[in-house]
């Protein structure tokens, strides 16, 4: 089993290469992580400090893209008690 124990891709091809890669390397343990690199991935230059950062929750949401092509970004991460843990959502709008 992989560290993530659940991912839902919404029947999107490229989701699901995401979720592919959170199965195979996400972590539990830490999974604050998990939203520190999704955001750094998405906003290069991103940076947390050299000190150790334990990432409680998030939420921000940000444009990525080109001004002709492009999509609004949602990056929540929380507990979610319904789910039973934390969860972390990448949400794109746009086109």
């Amino acid at each position: 089993m992989g560290a993530f124990t659940r991912c839902m891709d919404g029947g999107y091809a490229p989701a699901h290469a995401v979720c592919d890669y959170f199965i195979k390397h996400g972590a539990v343990e830490f999974a604050g992580n998990n939203a520190e690199r999704a955001l750094a991935c998405l906003l290069p230059g991103t940076r947390f400090g050299q000190n150790a950062l334990s990432l409680d929750a998030l939420d921000v949401s940000f444009y990525y893209g080109t001004p002709q092509r492009g999509s609004n970004i949602t990056l929540s991460f929380d507990q979610d008690p319904q789910m039973g843990g934390m969860v972390l959502s990448i949400t794109a709008q746009g086109y």
